[in-house]
């Protein structure tokens, strides 16, 4: 009986990019990135009469092209021309670019074998980094909702965009929770004061809002989906109204809007803010996208 071969698959690691600037080195090769031309051109600003530089590009061979005898020349043509320094190149032609890096909001779901959790983490590019920041963080500092070893279960994007205590002035929102912790306290009569289990995590409210706009006279409708932590519905309610307010003072005029829908979100705790950003900062360096 013939002995079955082992298929070979390839790797991204596996295939071999170069940036070189000789022609030795580029032909039948493809190019493994777009070769990008870029320049700087002046511009005259109407207003303060200052000289402006903006930043233009244009592609000048596109990624996957094969690097053959004809085309060979015109590349060095560019690179002799300085509109090109090098190309980056391989032996494989590149099918496909992941291009969905944009930065999201998310939720992580992980599981210790016996309970499992929901944790929002503002922003990452992707849903790996997405569950590796929720990871490292759990690795240093725990989460409330598991213990011991874990695992990911899922990571998606979500449209939900959580108010942070810190939007709502944290002196603000500790006083609302201080209260409401106290009138809740005073309605239990075991001697710890503990409150029944929903109410010794953190707590996450599903609120959905309808916003009005009007000019001229017509009117635009708008509507957000936003996650409040609070203790109570109640609590959420009035949170979400503080924030609605705070917008229609930043727009400097008053508003029409309701509150269209409220409910418990399947959320049972939150990356800090600071933590995230703090972890992109490393992960992708100084940038703007954050």
């Amino acid at each position: 009986m013939e002995e079955k071969k082992e298929e070979k698959w390839l790797m991204p690691d596996d295939i071999k990019v170069i940036e070189t600037n000789k022609p030795e080195e580029m032909l039948h090769k493809y190019l493994a990135e777009k070769a990008v031309k870029k320049w700087t051109e002046n511009f005259i600003d109407q207003d303060t009469g200052e000289k402006v530089p903006v930043e233009r590009n244009e592609v000048i061979f596109d990624r996957g092209t094969y690097i053959d005898e004809s085309l060979l020349p015109k590349i060095m043509f560019s690179i002799q021309s300085e509109e090109l320094k090098t190309v980056k190149v391989c032996d494989k032609k590149p099918l496909a670019k992941r291009h969905n890096m944009q930065v999201r909001r998310y939720i992580v779901k992980l599981s210790d074998g016996l309970h499992t959790s929901n944790i929002y983490t503002t922003r990452a590019k992707t849903p790996e980094d997405a569950a590796q920041m929720v990871c490292d963080y759990y690795t240093i500092y725990g989460l409330p909702t598991l213990s011991g070893n874990f695992s990911v279960i899922d990571s998606a994007a979500t449209g939900l965009r959580l108010l942070y205590k810190e939007e709502f002035g944290e002196k603000y929102w500790d006083e609302m929770y201080k209260k409401r912790h106290e009138v809740l306290e005073g309605k239990v009569y075991n001697a710890d004061r503990v409150l029944p289990p929903p109410f010794q995590n953190d707590r996450f409210f599903k609120v959905s809002v309808c916003l009005w706009d009007e000019t001229e006279g017509k009117y635009s409708k708008s509507t957000g989906n936003y996650i409040i932590p609070a203790l109570t519905l109640v609590d959420a309610v009035r949170l979400m109204r503080h924030h609605l307010n705070e917008m229609d003072s930043r727009r400097g005029r008053d508003g029409i809007n309701e509150i269209t829908s409220i409910s418990k979100a399947n959320i049972d705790f939150a990356i800090p803010q600071s933590y995230a950003k703090a972890w992109f900062m490393k992960k992708y360096g100084d940038t703007n996208d954050y």
